[in-house]
């Protein structure tokens, strides 16, 4: 079994999921090194089928990919993770997001001509390699301002080993930053967010180990939004680190185009505020209903790398 699970949540949005798609096709992180899961949360039957269509060119090997009706976010993710409970380590990637220095101009899919995949160029998401980069930890509900660094290479899971080893981290992620933006600019904006009167991890792209998952268990199904930053802080409550990637980061395409309409972003702001005002740790979190109805996902996922659970 691989050490990296890799999983992409889709509703709609196939322009900027293939985005995503194609900027982790044109990493230095090597296909074989993790399974990617793709989970079509109630997407239109046009989207589904597109994507459907996609995944039957193995252009990027997919393990899964498993279409149901539209889920609460959490709920989504929740089914990656009862799927993937034996890996050391399981990622969340939005479908709105690229990878730093890897091109974004391209035909989807099509090789790029302008040299190696971190070579910053009209055309590639960059972050102003030559420049010093500082990064914020979380460190057990403090902050802590790590050494500056170089961007180099775009193998995104080997700068999460290493903040993972070198701070003893229980949850990194990749900071997601706006076009635009450099990562030095974003990093004390990401050190200093506050949610519940508590320090928090924006997990856009996030990395869980399993020692982690197995102690903090799933994400809160009751909450409508920030399920990362609850998550997070779950984490750090129970003297777990948490923390970002010092020298790499993910671009945030999706920023300027979310999902749903301002309105209903407040209105899942503000019921988010009301529920987690009142959550703490609890053992419910231990067990997913996903997994009354694995053995049956699973048998279905061996069969075909197409998992209708509609």
């Amino acid at each position: 079994m691989r050490c990296h699970a890799l999983c992409i949540v889709t509703q709609g949005r196939f322009d900027l999921t293939m985005k995503t798609l194609q900027s982790l096709y044109h990493t230095d992180q090597l296909k074989d090194s993790y399974d990617l899961y793709i989970i079509d949360n109630g997407s239109d039957p046009l989207v589904s089928n597109e994507l459907k269509e996609w995944i039957k060119t193995s252009i990027i090997p997919v393990k899964n990919l498993i279409t149901t009706k539209t889920l609460p976010l959490a709920a989504a993710w929740n089914l990656f993770l009862a799927l993937t409970t034996e890996y050391p380590f399981r990622t969340k990637l939005d479908n709105d997001l690229i990878f730093a220095n890897t091109p974004v101009a391209a035909k989807p899919f099509e090789r790029s001509n302008r040299g190696l995949p971190h070579e910053t160029s009209p055309g590639f998401a960059g972050t102003n390699p030559g420049a010093p980069k500082v990064a914020s930890f979380v460190v057990g509900g403090g902050v802590k301002v790590q050494k500056k660094s170089n961007l180099g290479h775009t193998c995104f899971f080997q700068y999460v080993e290493e903040a993972i080893s070198g701070s003893d981290l229980g949850i990194c992620a990749i900071p997601a930053i706006p076009i635009g933006r450099t990562l030095k600019d974003a990093m004390p904006v990401l050190g200093s967010m506050r949610w519940r009167d508590k320090p928090l991890l924006v997990g856009a792209c996030m990395s869980i180990t399993k020692k982690t998952f197995d102690r903090l268990g799933y994400f809160d199904e009751k909450l409508p939004c920030h399920i990362d930053w609850e998550y997070s802080q779950r984490a750090m409550g129970a003297g777990i680190n948490v923390g970002y990637t010092p020298t790499y980061c993910v671009i945030h395409l999706g920023e300027t185009s979310p999902t749903c309409s301002p309105q209903v972003i407040q209105e899942q702001d503000l019921q988010a505020k009301l529920i987690g005002s009142q959550i703490e740790f609890k053992r419910e979190f231990v067990h997913s209903k996903w997994e009354q109805i694995l053995p049956r996902i699973i048998k279905a996922a061996a069969k075909s790398n197409i998992v209708n659970l509609t």
